[in-house]
């Protein structure tokens, strides 16, 4: 909820520097060697600060963070791409009937 979340990034128990170090290493990013790297850095350290920003800037009617945050994340595989169908070859027939069908 979004107060909640307001509430911590007020009183300071919730902080960029809570989330970049984690982002940099999920991403390899700790130490950049190339200058690739180091715009990815960046850019962590500018969105990280960007959407907290977001979070505490006035949004009436607003009950989530994921409402304010633009682009807005995914909440379902659906939102990935379009569906498309899926057959199985002869192999994956064969799997499927071995294993009962689930």
């Amino acid at each position: 909820m979004i107060d909640f979340v307001r509430g911590k990034v007020s009183d300071g128990s919730l902080r960029p520097e809570h989330f970049i170090p984690l982002l940099e290493a999920a991403y390899g990013v700790q130490s950049p060697t190339t200058g690739g790297e180091a715009i990815f850095r960046d850019e962590i350290h500018l969105r990280v600060r960007q959407y907290l920003a977001w979070i505490l800037s006035p949004t009436a009617g607003l009950r989530y963070v994921s409402d304010v945050l633009i682009p807005k994340p995914m909440r379902s595989l659906r939102d990935v791409d379009e569906a498309i169908p899926i057959e199985l070859d002869t192999l994956g027939s064969q799997w499927t009937a071995r294993s009962g069908g689930r």
